[in-house]
């Protein structure tokens, strides 16, 4: 790993984004379909619904404390390849919204940190049948007797307090969750360690309002089932040759071919600018050349073929 002075606040964006000498690529887009989901339904504790077409999250109407419903679901990470997270988003169908009365609700993804089955129930709306041994219901985690710590699991204990991604939901058709830095660091780890990946809960984060529920599609849904999909960026070691200060620009010199070099101000926001289609041609490289009293920004170079 070659080791880069900082110089000032443009420069030492540019040494994070190389890694100290690995400029980062953009690999292919990863679409991943779900293993495994079931709901979890207040009024009817005892419940699976392990095989339902379309399942409940949210509150229902005035059914007095009786009326949360939760989804839990499951990925299999290890088709991912190494390589950092660069974006995730989780597409989803709603299916159903409340006929009247019906308010939008901001929608979360924790990631659960206790084990669950699916099951294999289905029933007529609002869905499951009472629950065989094993399978997962509101009441339990694994029907009759091991429970969760509070009825439908607990934030802070079965679930992460803090959500992997959120989303407003004001109607039916797609919903796109885009993972925050937690949950693409959470992705990392959970595809590192399979034992560790129980996946996520969804729930509504006002589900002390009625009627904020929406049924979302499942893995079982016959035309539009829920998927993940992850940016994955692949180092390409030792393609930065070295980065410099010549007066008032910083000159980037990196080794392949068709490179552009692209900008952004904020990693978190995942919006970036292409600066140079191409660079300089220079011996045993490609040349690129930024102004240091520009505002400070954080940069990668790319591939010419790929899609960030």
């Amino acid at each position: 790993m070659r080791e880069f002075p900082s110089i000032s606040a443009t420069w030492i964006a540019i040494a994070l984004m190389v890694k100290g000498g690995a400029a980062i690529s953009a690999g292919e887009i990863i679409a991943l379909p779900l293993a495994r989901d079931t709901g979890l339904f207040e009024l009817d504790p005892d419940f699976n619904l392990g095989t339902q077409r379309d399942l409940p999250a949210g509150a229902l109407g005035d059914m007095g404390d009786r009326r949360r419903c939760r989804i839990l679901f499951q990925v299999d990470l290890t088709p991912l390849p190494e390589g950092e997270v660069m974006a995730a988003r989780y597409r989803v169908e709603v299916t159903m919204e409340p006929q009247s009365g019906r308010r939008a609700s901001t929608f979360a993804l924790h990631r659960i940190l206790v084990p669950w089955s699916e099951g294999r129930q289905r029933g007529d709306l609002p869905g499951g049948q009472p629950a065989e041994e094993g399978e997962t219901t509101w009441a339990a985690r694994a029907h009759p007797d091991l429970g969760w710590s509070l009825p439908g699991g607990a934030l802070g204990v079965d679930y992460a307090a803090d959500p992997s991604a959120t989303a407003e939901v004001s109607r039916t058709g797609e919903v796109v969750f885009a993972f925050n830095a937690k949950g693409r660091a959470d992705l990392e780890s959970m595809r590192d360690d399979p034992a560790s990946n129980h996946g996520w809960v969804l729930l509504s984060q006002s589900e002390d309002e009625p009627k904020t529920a929406r049924r979302f599609a499942s893995r079982e849904h016959r035309t539009t089932p829920p998927l993940l999909e992850i940016e994955i960026a692949s180092p390409a070691k030792d393609s930065v040759l070295s980065i410099r200060r010549e007066g008032d620009r910083l000159v980037i010199v990196a080794e392949g071919t068709g490179l552009r070099l692209e900008s952004s101000p904020d990693l978190e926001d995942g919006s970036w600018e292409v600066e140079a289609d191409a660079g300089t041609e220079v011996n045993g490289g490609v040349q690129f050349e930024k102004f240091l009293n520009e505002p400070a920004r954080f940069y990668r170079i790319l591939t010419g073929n790929a899609s960030p």
